[in-house]
C-alpha cells in the first residue's frame, strides 16, 4: 500500500470524450470534511471561493501545505498482486502456459490455468478501481487580493480484462490447447475430488460435454484432476481459488474457448491508467456591499493559468518475460505524458448576516478550458493501440476538458470559538476515469472548535453521493503553533474497506499538513 502512496500516477478509460470536472481537493478543509466555500480561507480563497477575499480579516496571510490521498476498491490492486504470482520464477508459470514443453499426463497445467482465470475474471466481475489524489499549494493574500501556485494531481486505474484469449499453448506457444490434449493432461487421477460438490460438478460436466468432450469418463477424469489439484496445488505460492470461483470460470471461460482460435499468448488483461496534473497559478480579489440590517455580499472573481499535463499509459499484466505487480502501476506512468496551457475563470458569492452565517457560492473552470492527451503506451514504452495492438499510428485519446463545476457551503458561527461549515457540490463531476463513468458529487462537512487562537480541534465527514461504494469518510484535524505562525495536519479515514495483500484497508484515506504564517 505504501508505494501506492508514493506519486499520484493512476487512472483510466479510453473513451470517446475525456470531458471531466476535477474534484474539489480538500485543501486546507480535510479536517472540516472538505468544506470550503463559505469558511475564511485566507490565502487559500483564490483556490476556494474568491469572494472570501472580500471579508479577509488578516492583513497579509501565506499558506504552504501539501497533501495525498489513496482510493481503493475491491478487485484491482489484489488481483494485479495475485496475477503477478504467476509471472514470478523462470520459467514462470505464465511462461508454461503459453507454451506447453509436453502433453503428457500434468493435472497441474489444468488447475494453474483455471487460477489465473479465476483471478481475471474477478478483475472483471468487481471492475475494481485505484485513484489516487495529491495537492502541493502555495497561497498569498495581500487585504482583498489572493494569489498563488496550486499543484492539483487526480489518477485513476482500471482494469481491462480479457477472457477470450485464455487456453494454454502448445507448439511453440502457437497452437491452442485442444479438447484431446485437454483429456491428456488430465490423465486418471488416483483419486476421487471433494473439491466440488455435486451441483458444481454438474455444472463442470454440462461444460465440459458443451465444449465437445463426449466421454463421460474423460469428463470425469478433467473434473477429478481440476478439484485434486485445486484443493492441493503443486505450486502452493499461486493465489487460491474457491470451488465456486473455478466452477464459474471453467463455465464462463475455459470451456467456451474451446470453440475459438486465440491462445493465452495473445491475451490483453491490462490495467489503463491515466493521470492529470493541474497546476493553477491564480490571481483573485474580492469585494464587500454592505446591505445595512441585510448583511453584507461579497463579489470574487479569479482567472487563472493553468499548466495540464495529461499521463497515460496501457500496463499489460500478462506480458511475456516480465512480472507485473500493484507497485508497476505506479511506477511505470511518471514519463508518458503530453504538457498544454489553458486559461480559465472562477466566479464566488459569499453573503455575510451578521457575525454568525456565511452563505458560499462559487462556479470553477467556467470556459471549460482543454488539455491535450498523450499517444498510448504501454510499459515498455511502445505504442500501442486502446486494445494493446503494437503501432507505429499514435493513438490519441480525446483531449481532456475541465468542465465547469458548482458548490454551494454554508458556515454557523453561533459562537466566537465554535464553528460549523458544510458544502455541498451541485453539479456531478465526471473524473479523469470516463471509461467506467466514475463520478464525484461530494457532501460534507464538520465542526471546529478554536479555545484559544494558537490551538484549534476540528472533526467532520464526507460522501461521495454519486458512489456509494466508497461509503462515509471520517475527517479531523487540529492547529497548534503561535498567533502569527500556525502548522494545521488534518486527516481522513474511510469507514469501509478494501482488500490489498488479503489485509483490509481502508477505501479511502488522505493526510495533509499546511504551515500559515499570519498577521
Amino acid at each position: 500500500m505504501r508505494r501506492f502512496i508514493t506519486v499520484a500516477a493512476l487512472t483510466a478509460g479510453l473513451s470517446g470524450t475525456a470531458a471531466f470536472a476535477a474534484d474539489f481537493q480538500t485543501i486546507g478543509t480535510m479536517g472540516m470534511g472538505g468544506a470550503g466555500v463559505a469558511r475564511d480561507m485566507g490565502s487559500y480563497a483564490p483556490y476556494w471561493n474568491p469572494a472570501g477575499l472580500a471579508f479577509a480579516t488578516k492583513t497579509f496571510s501565506s499558506t504552504v501545505g501539501a497533501g495525498v490521498g489513496l482510493r481503493v476498491s475491491d478487485g484491482l490492486a489484489d488481483n494485479v498482486d495475485r496475477i503477478g504470482k504467476f509471472t514470478e520464477g523462470s520459467p514462470s508459470t505464465l511462461d508454461k502456459l503459453k507454451n506447453l514443453s509436453t502433453l503428457s499426463n500434468d493435472p497441474a497445467v489444468i488447475a494453474e490455468m483455471v487460477s489465473l482465470l479465476s483471478v481475471i475474471r474477478d478483475i472483471e466481475t468487481q471492475k475494481g478501481t485505484l485513484s489516487v489524489n495529491a495537492d502541493a499549494a502555495l497561497g498569498v493574500q495581500v487585504k482583498s487580493f489572493g494569489f498563488g501556485v496550486f499543484a492539483l494531481n487526480e489518477g485513476y486505474g482500471r482494469p481491462l480484462a480479457d477472457l477470450v484469449n485464455v487456453l494454454p499453448a502448445s507448439g511453440g506457444g502457437a497452437t491452442q490447447l485442444t479438447t484431446a490434449q485437454l483429456v491428456t493432461l488430465a490423465g486418471v487421477p488416483a483419486t476421487t475430488q471433494t473439491f466440488f460438490n455435486a451441483t458444481q460438478t454438474t455444472q463442470l460436466n454440462a461444460a465440459l460435454t458443451t465444449a465437445g468432450i463426449a466421454s463421460a469418463t474423460d469428463r470425469t477424469n478433467i473434473i477429478n484432476a481440476l478439484g485434486n489439484q485445486l484443493a492441493t496445488p503443486a505450486n502452493p505460492n499461486l493465489p487460491t481459488v474457491t470451488a465456486q470461483q473455478a466452477t464459474d470460470t471453467f463455465v464462463s471461460s475455459v470451456a467456451p474457448a474451446f470453440s475459438s482460435t486465440s491462445n493465452i499468448n495473445n491475451n490483453q488483461t491490462a490495467v489503463l491508467v491515466k493521470n492529470v496534473l493541474f497546476t493553477e497559478i491564480p490571481l483573485s480579489y474580492g469585494h464587500a456591499l454592505d446591505m445595512g440590517t441585510n448583511g453584507k455580499l461579497g463579489l470574487g472573481a479569479t482567472i487563472k493559468p493553468i499548466i495540464g499535463r495529461v499521463y497515460q499509459t496501457r500496463i499489460r499484466l500478462t506480458e511475456n518475460g516480465q512480472s507485473v505487480t500493484s507497485k508497476d502501476i505506479v511506477d511505470g506512468f511518471k514519463d508518458n505524458f503530453e504538457e498544454s496551457t489553458n486559461i480559465t475563470l472562477d466566479l464566488g458569492l459569499q453573503y455575510k448576516y451578521a457575525n454568525w452565517l456565511t452563505l458560499g457560492l462559487v462556479g470553477k473552470n467556467l470556459t471549460s478550458p482543454t488539455f491535450k492527451s498523450p499517444a498510448l503506451k504501454d510499459q515498455k514504452g511502445r505504442l500501442v493501440q486502446p486494445d494493446g495492438t503494437l503501432t507505429t499510428t499514435p493513438f490519441k485519446d480525446a483531449d481532456v476538458t475541465l468542465k465547469p463545476q458548482a458548490r454551494a457551503g454554508l458556515e454557523l458561527a453561533p459562537l466566537s470559538w465554535l464553528t460549523f461549515a458544510a458544502d455541498l457540490d451541485l453539479t456531478e463531476n465526471e473524473s479523469v476515469l470516463s471509461g467506467l463513468e466514475f463520478k464525484n458529487r461530494q457532501l460534507g462537512g464538520g465542526v471546529e472548535l478554536s479555545p484559544l487562537s494558537w490551538f484549534k480541534l476540528r472533526a467532520g465527514m464526507y460522501k461521495n453521493l454519486a458512489d456509494s461504494t466508497l461509503g462515509n469518510v471520517a475527517t479531523g484535524g487540529l492547529t497548534f503553533g503561535i498567533p502569527w505562525v500556525l502548522l494545521e495536519i488534518d486527516g481522513a479515514y474511510g469507514l469501509k474497506t478494501a482488500q490489498y495483500k488479503e489485509k483490509s484497508y481502508p477505501r479511502e484515506s488522505r493526510v495533509q499538513v499546511q504551515l500559515v504564517v499570519q498577521f
